[in-house]
């Protein structure tokens, strides 16, 4: 029988950012950002312009904005539209991420994540990657962020992959939840 793996990494990181952007959706009363690959501002004047790629569902609440958000490989490359990867493939969710209230300084980020198969089967379920984090992160590392994940073959293959995360200030009220696809190839 063979394993499932997944492998997770938390870390700030640095991108550039265009200000290009994705409709924002009211009707839930949260901010929820789509993927709409043009470029085209956002309806709502209070939230910067975003770029939502590769299908990625976002709902910021508590002020906190999603400049950009979108999915590579391990070398930087972007993912293709189709979301479409490798068994045993590094996939990142880069994140780049405004109005966190900072204390001091810092900003102390709670962040989970959830991997399911399209049969509802939950491969990895993670409350709070940073409970042992302490002294939190510098405003500026809080700003990008980024997820990593790996899924190895399985007994069961799966058609799709649904990776669930969440992001929050354990000191304040931005947050930022969301969900992409993955399909393997």
């Amino acid at each position: 029988m063979k394993k499932t793996t997944i492998f997770l990494f938390l870390a700030g990181i640095l991108f550039s950012c265009n200000n290009s952007g994705n409709k924002t959706d009211k009707s839930t009363g949260t901010d929820k950002l789509q993927n709409t690959n043009t470029n085209t501002a956002s309806d709502n004047a209070n939230t910067p312009a975003s770029q939502v790629l590769n299908g990625i569902e976002l709902e910021p609440r508590g002020g906190l904005k999603v400049q950009r958000a979108f999915l590579s490989f391990e070398s930087g490359d972007l993912l293709p539209d189709n979301n479409q990867v490798l068994y045993g493939q590094q996939v990142k969710l880069n994140l780049n991420l405004d109005g966190w209230e900072a204390t001091d300084g810092k900003v102390m980020l709670g962040a989970s994540e959830k991997i399911t198969a399209a049969d509802g089967t939950v491969l990895l379920d993670n409350a709070d990657m940073f409970a042992d984090n302490t002294s939190g992160l510098s405003e500026q590392d809080a700003h990008f962020i980024t997820f990593s994940a790996t899924v190895e073959k399985t007994a069961t293959p799966s058609p799709y992959y649904l990776v669930s995360f969440n992001v929050w200030n354990k000191k304040g009220s931005g947050a930022v939840k969301g969900s992409y696809k993955l399909y393997m190839q």
